[in-house]
């Protein structure tokens, strides 16, 4: 099992948090959207509130490379104008604008299929914070 993430010290967080799983979860320390990224093979890629940081191309990239059997997302769609929340934490969020891609699900389905994923299932939790998390599951 692989752990993917670009901060190290939520990985190093991880790993200790899941000690039980030393020898079967491996974190990798990635810059998905450097072009050079090499990811092992998968039989899934769980990917939730990914795709709005790298974009629709680069995750079809990474999918294309894993080949993976299935896919399964969860997608913030912002029922209000913002994409974050008003937090006492907000400064810490306040540069995600820098890295955020707006995705639909029309487009993340559209994407899928074009490398030949069909979705299996689609489920839906709304917040009340004025936001709704979409859940999209492929097979390849």
């Amino acid at each position: 099992m692989y752990g993917v993430d670009i901060n190290s010290e939520y990985l190093q967080e991880c790993a200790a948090r899941y000690e039980n799983l030393n020898g079967i979860l491996e974190c990798l320390c990635v810059d998905l959207s450097n072009e050079n990224t090499i990811l092992p093979y998968a039989d899934m890629v769980i990917a939730n509130l990914l795709v709005e940081y790298i974009g629709y191309e680069c995750f079809k990239k990474i999918v294309t490379q894993i080949k993976p059997k299935y896919v399964s997302c969860i997608i913030q769609i912002n029922i209000d104008d913002s994409f974050v929340s008003d937090s006492p934490y907000l400064h810490v969020l306040e540069h995600l604008d820098i890295v955020h891609h707006q995705v639909e699900e029309d487009g993340l389905v559209a994407s899928m299929e074009n490398v030949s994923y069909r979705l299996l299932l689609k489920k839906e939790h709304t917040l009340p914070n004025g936001k709704k998390l979409v859940r999209l599951d492929f097979q390849c």
